[in-house]
């Protein structure tokens, strides 16, 4: 057997702030008996800290990174380190990591390969991204298996970017028969009775960058409609990954569920559930072109992490009292399901964006918005059958766009 070689190496990330309730970072070795020792370095101030104590006594109270002014690099000369697995967890939310160093400018963070890393609540901008660079020192490579390090970012728990380090001996070749893969399953279920929906429609999608490329700038193209089996799934399975954003939706007219982006790690699988609500059809209150198609009565079923604040926020009533006297109900009665008054629901149409449909309905652009929240590398882009929201006539005046 050819003798192992070792390498050393650097690999930049980017880290780019999605604006929804918790940005993650996830790293993980491929060879889980890898006992190699990785380091990761990334701004100072996107970590969050646990303790309040501890924040207090290195700073006082957390901004977003960039934004920060009160808690700033001044409290990191000389650096603070924390040491030790257990106390690196007391006070922070790193999980996985033996030392943290924090310093001025920069933080870094060692951890052993085989335990691997999660960093969440981190504080980043989508208008600044985070720098980061990932660190490997004389990594010992096999003939079998390589080096492989896969690093993820999540928002709210759902994979929205990465890298892969790949690195071979110079002996290695790859088996046809062991081509990285994932297996791909949507299950969708009704809200109200929490039953499969056995005859819907999903939509899968793929990312395609404009050309010539710009950031952020492309479309989802649309893959395939597939209708769900008996168990109110769609499995495909083998299904090759790609290096760029996958996408699923809904497709069945008069029901909502939360659109769905992901980007698949090889082998990994991914596994998602679709909550779907029956919408109520209804009349836009203005004769516009836009109100030809079919219009339904806005209500949002709240998912995992959201709250009535930012449902308030997203549909620009003055706060929660106001979203809660709009339904006629006492905040406390506001449940699950939140009623949208001033608002309708419509389904997007092929090549619709946010500003056609804005002029469909003769609204001032920054009106409509998608339902639910998600990663999407375009704001304008809409996904087909996503379920767009409109504000009414009445609801308009005296309010900006958001």
């Amino acid at each position: 057997m050819a003798n192992p070689i070792t390498w050393t190496g650097e690999q930049a990330l980017r880290v780019v702030g999605t604006n929804l309730h918790e940005d993650t970072l996830r790293i993980r070795a491929g060879d889980r008996k890898n006992e190699a020792i990785y380091r990761l370095r990334l701004p100072t101030l996107c970590i969050t800290y646990a303790q309040m104590k501890f924040i207090n006594d290195i700073g006082g109270r957390q901004l977003r990174w960039p934004d920060s002014a009160v808690y700033g690099p001044r409290y990191f000369d000389p650096p603070v380190v924390i040491n030790g697995q257990a106390d690196v967890e007391r006070l922070t939310w790193i999980r996985g990591a033996y030392r943290v160093t924090i310093g001025p400018r920069e933080t870094l963070i060692e951890w052993h390969a085989f335990r691997g890393l999660v960093i969440p609540r981190l504080r980043i901008s989508e208008r600044d991204p985070a720098e980061a660079v990932l660190e490997v020192s004389n990594a010992v490579i096999q003939v079998a298996p390589p080096l492989v390090i896969d690093v993820a970012q999540l928002a709210d728990g759902r994979p929205v970017g990465g890298v892969r380090v790949f690195k071979a001996h110079p002996d290695w070749h790859e088996t046809p028969d062991k081509r990285p893969h994932y297996r791909l399953w949507v299950r969708v279920v009704d809200f109200d009775t929490d039953r499969p929906l056995k005859e819907a429609k999903v939509a899968l999608f793929r990312w395609k960058e404009a050309t010539p490329p710009a950031p952020g700038r492309g479309q989802f193209d649309l893959l395939e409609e597939a209708q769900t089996d008996g168990a109110g799934s769609v499995v495909r399975d083998p299904r090759t990954p790609s290096d760029v954003l996958e996408a699923a939706t809904l497709a069945t007219e008069g029901w909502r569920a939360t659109a769905k982006v992901w980007r698949a790690q090889p082998n990994e699988p991914v596994s998602l559930l679709m909550t779907a609500a029956r919408l109520k059809s209804t009349k836009y209150p203005a004769q516009v072109p836009g109100s030809a198609r079919p219009v339904y009565v806005a209500a949002y079923n709240l998912d995992p992490g959201d709250t009535l604040e930012w449902v308030a926020r997203t549909f620009r009533y003055k706060d929660v009292q106001e979203l809660a006297d709009m339904n006629r109900l006492p905040v406390a009665g506001l449940g699950a399901r939140v009623g949208l008054p001033g608002w309708y629901f419509v389904h997007a149409r092929a090549d619709d964006t946010l500003d056609s449909i804005a002029a469909a309905f003769q609204v001032n652009r920054g009106w409509p918005r998608t339902v639910g929240r998600h990663h999407r590398p375009n704001p304008a882009v809409v996904l087909l059958h996503e379920v767009v929201a409109v504000p009414g006539p009445d609801f308009l005046a005296g309010r900006t766009p958001g």
